[in-house]
C-alpha cells in the first residue's frame, strides 16, 4: 500500500507540474505543436547523477556489511535514474543509426517513424525505461545464478570429486573405510563427520551479528585427498603448504562465509570451545563452501577426536578404479551392506544434478520476474504508440489523403516502435552489464562468498531477442488503428 501510495504521488510530480505551468492559450493550440522538448537540464541531471552513482558503486568495500549494501542499493537507484534521464540524449545521438536501420526495414516509412520518435521525447523516455529496467532484471539476475552455478559446480568438482557417495543414519565407525576398499572397483574411500561446534564469544566482533554455531567437518587428509579437494580462495599461497600445517593439527580450513564474519585471514587464530575448554585454531587457508549455508569450518580426525571427544563417519566417498563402472560398483556395496549398516549410496553424478537442477528451477523463478517486468514495459510501449496516434489523427488523415496506403501506415507506426525497443535493448544491455558486475559484488558482502563476475552472452542475446520482439508485437494493436483511421473524420479531428 505504502509502495503504491509514494510512487503514484511521486509519478504525478512531473505532469503535474507541467499542467500547472501551461496558459490557457498554449492548452488551444498544443495539438498543432510537436509534444515535447526536453530540455538540456534533463540529461545534464541525468549524466551527473549517473556520475554520483558510478562513484558509490564502486567505492572501496570497506566498514560495516549493513553500511556497504545500503549505499550500493541507494547507488543502484540513482545510476538507473540517471540513465532514464539520459534517453532524450540517446535518442538524438542515435537518430542517423536508428533511421537508417529502419529505412531499411520498412522503406521511406520507416524514416518517418523515426523522425516521429523525436517528437513525443519525453513519453518515449518513460517507455524505454520501463522496457529497459526489465532487460537490466533479467540480464541481471542471469548473470548472477551463472556465476553462482559456475562456482557451485566447481565447489561439486572438487569437495565430491568422488565417484559414489554413501551416507548412514547414524555416525558409523571410521575403519568402514577399509570394508569399503575390499570391494572390487573401489580405488580409495574416505570418511568425513560433522558435529556443530561454538565460537568462543571473545572472539566475535561485537559490531557484527554472527552466528556462534559453526559445522565442523573432521576429515583425514591424506584419504580425503585421494578422492576429493577444496576449493582456496585466491591468494592463498602454495595449497601443498595449507594441507601440511592442517596435518599438523590445531588448525582449520575456514570457509569464505565465516572468514567474512568474523574478519578472518590466513594465519590468524580462531577460538572454539570443545571438551577441553576453549582451543585456539591457526586458520590454515580460506575455502569455498556451500553446504549449510557456507558455516563450515574443515579440521582433522585427530583433532575431532582429542578436543571434542566425538569419533565416528556418517558420510564416506568412494572413488571407483579405471575400468569399472560406478553403477555396477554401487550394486555391489548395497548388496553387501545397504541393509546391514542402513547406508545410502548415491551417485555423485546424480548429486551434482540434483543440486544444478535446482540452480535451474531458481533461474526459471527469476526470469518469470524479469518477465513479468517485460510486460509492464509492453503496456506501456502500447499506451505511448496509442497516444502518439490519438494526438495525430489529423495528420494522419492528411497522409492517407495524399495517396498513402494502409500498409505504410503501418510500416511506420511499427518502424517507430522498432526504435523505442532498439534504445530499451541497448540501454539494457550497457546498464545491465554494469549492475550485473556490482551485483555480484553486494551478493559477496551479503554472503560472504567469493564469486567472480564472468561475462555470460545468454541474457544479453535473449534482451535484444526481447526488446525489439516485444516492441514489434506491442504495436501491431496501435499501427492498425493508425491504419483504419478514416479520411472523412481524421481531417475535421481537432
Amino acid at each position: 500500500v505504502s509502495v503504491g501510495l509514494i510512487g503514484t504521488l511521486l509519478a504525478t510530480l512531473l505532469p503535474a507540474g507541467r499542467a500547472a505551468r501551461t496558459s490557457p492559450v498554449e492548452a488551444l493550440t498544443v495539438r498543432g505543436r510537436s509534444d515535447q522538448k526536453v530540455k538540456p537540464a534533463v540529461w545534464k541531471g541525468g549524466l551527473a547523477l549517473l556520475g554520483v552513482g558510478w562513484g558509490l558503486l564502486y567505492q572501496p568495500s570497506t566498514g560495516a556489511m549493513q553500511w556497504l549494501v545500503a549505499v550500493r542499493m541507494i547507488a543502484f537507484v540513482v545510476f538507473l535514474l540517471g540513465a532514464v534521464l539520459t534517453v532524450p540524449l540517446a535518442i538524438t545521438a542515435l537518430e542517423p543509426i536508428t533511421r537508417r536501420l529502419a529505412t531499411q526495414l520498412y522503406g521511406g516509412m520507416g524514416s518517418l517513424g523515426a523522425q516521429n520518435v523525436r517528437r513525443t521525447v519525453t513519453r518515449t523516455m518513460v517507455t524505454v525505461a520501463s522496457l529497459a529496467i526489465s532487460l537490466i532484471m533479467i540480464i541481471e539476475v542471469d548473470s548472477l545464478v551463472f556465476v553462482l552455478k559456475r562456482d557451485v559446480s566447481n565447489w561439486l568438482d572438487n569437495a565430491v570429486g568422488a565417484d559414489l557417495l554413501i551416507r548412514a543414519p547414524y555416525p558409523m565407525r571410521q575403519s568402514f573405510t577399509q570394508m569399503l576398499t575390499s570391494v572390487p572397483g573401489v580405488q580409495a574411500a574416505s570418511s568425513s563427520r560433522v558435529i556443530e561446534v561454538q565460537v568462543v564469544s571473545d572472539s566475535i566482533d561485537a559490531a557484527k551479528q554472527q552466528n556462534d554455531a559453526l559445522f565442523f567437518v573432521a576429515i583425514a587428509p591424506e584419504q580425503f585427498r585421494q578422492v576429493g579437494g577444496k576449493e582456496f580462495i585466491a591468494g592463498q599461497g602454495d595449497p601443498e603448504a595449507a594441507w601440511a600445517l592442517l596435518d599438523q593439527g590445531n588448525a582449520l580450513f575456514v570457509s569464505s562465509v565465516v572468514a567474512d564474519e568474523y574478519g578472518l585471514e590466513q594465519g590468524d587464530r580462531l577460538t572454539l570451545l570443545t571438551h577441553r575448554g576453549q582451543q585456539e585454531f591457526t586458520v590454515a587457508a580460506l575455502t569455498t563452501e556451500f553446504d549449510q549455508q557456507g558455516l563450515i569450518v574443515t579440521g582433522t580426525y585427530a583433532d575431532l577426536r582429542r578436543l571434542f571427544g566425538e569419533s565416528g563417519a556418517d558420510q564416506f566417498s568412494v572413488k571407483v578404479a579405471p575400468g569399472y563402472d560406478a553403477q555396477q560398483v554401487a550394486r555391489v556395496i548395497r548388496d553387501r551392506f545397504e541393509k546391514r549398516e542402513g547406508i545410502q549410496v548415491q551417485s555423485t553424478k546424480t548429486f551434482k544434478e540434483g543440486v544444478m537442477a535446482f540452480y535451474n528451477r531458481l533461474t526459471s523463478l527469476f526470469n518469470v520476474l524479469g518477465l513479468l517486468g517485460v510486460i509492464i514495459g509492453a503496456l506501456g510501449l502500447v499506451n505511448t504508440m496509442t497516444m502518439n496516434i490519438m494526438e495525430r489523427t489529423r495528420e494522419l488523415g492528411m497522409l492517407r489523403a495524399l495517396g498513402g496506403l494502409r500498409r505504410q501506415v503501418l510500416r511506420m507506426v511499427q518502424a517507430e516502435a522498432l526504435i523505442v525497443g532498439l534504445v530499451s535493448a541497448l540501454y539494457g544491455m550497457l546498464f545491465g552489464y554494469i549492475l550485473s558486475r556490482v551485483l555480484v559484488t553486494v551478493a559477496n558482502l551479503i554472503s560472504g562468498y567469493d564469486l567472480k563476475y564472468i561475462f555470460n552472452a545468454r541474457p544479453y542475446f535473449s534482451s535484444v531477442v526481447i526488446a525489439l520482439g516485444v516492441s514489434q508485437l506491442a504495436a501491431l494493436a496501435p499501427a492498425r488503428r493508425a491504419a483504419r483511421v478514416v479520411v472523412t473524420l481524421a481531417l475535421k479531428h481537432e
